[in-house]
């Protein structure tokens, strides 16, 4: 078979020269020659973006080593050096890792196990930890367990309240406590860059969480400062 040379004249008058038998395959090699630069910043692409919410996230792109997948990694935070710290610690998790995170967000049953799992239980007492899994357990994922959570909505909501009132005859108070930690899980959710808004707003609060003035909320705090 015939062999094939390809010239490229630059400007300057210095020439790029490739041979081989096969032309397209010469081409593919000229083109790796003289963009390598370009195919790095695919590779490694990222930056920063202010949100409609005026947070900012920042965000990379990274290679899953084992499937040669593209993924994209991001942390969002109120302001951009906090959000960018937060991408550098997870950048720094999947070199140690190779974990890339959710491809998509999770449904709410994962990211429970998930919060509970990674988030909650090295910052909390035994007690304390027992009582957030049984109530993710028991109240949140067999009432919403399958919506993803960019996909919750305020009935989604009003439907864990029927569950836990209606058809399990348990207490308002249940219901309360079951959203002030869906309403938890679902924030660190946003600062893990997993989510960019929490959907639990206080308008998706059974009606005994907004007569208790959000006193749950202090209680879950010092909860989570728990060692």
């Amino acid at each position: 078979m015939s062999d094939y040379t390809l010239v490229l004249t630059g400007t300057d008058g210095t020439n790029v020269v490739l041979t081989g038998t096969n032309p397209k395959r010469l081409v593919d090699r000229l083109r790796a020659k003289i963009a390598p630069a370009d195919r790095r910043r695919t590779k490694g692409a990222g930056g920063i973006r202010r949100l409609p919410n005026g947070r900012v996230k920042a965000y990379r792109t990274v290679v899953d080593p084992n499937t040669g997948e593209e993924h994209r990694v991001s942390r969002t935070a109120d302001t951009q050096a906090v959000a960018e710290s937060r991408l550098r610690e997870a950048l720094s998790e999947f070199d140690r890792t190779h974990r890339v995170g959710y491809v998509r967000p999770p449904t709410v049953a994962e990211w429970m196990d998930h919060w509970l799992t990674d988030v909650c239980k090295p910052r909390l007492k035994p007690r304390t930890w027992g009582t957030y899994t049984s109530v993710g357990a028991n109240d949140i994922v067999p009432a919403i367990g399958k919506v993803r959570l960019d996909e919750l909505k305020p009935a989604h909501f009003r439907r864990m309240e029927r569950y836990i009132t209606v058809e399990q005859g348990r207490s308002s108070g249940t219901a309360g406590s079951a959203w002030r930690t869906l309403h938890k899980a679902l924030e660190d959710a946003v600062l893990e860059g997993v989510i960019e808004r929490n959907p639990a707003v206080k308008g998706t609060a059974p009606r005994v969480a907004l007569k208790e003035r959000w006193i749950g909320y202090n209680v879950l705090d010092s909860l989570m400062g728990d060692d």
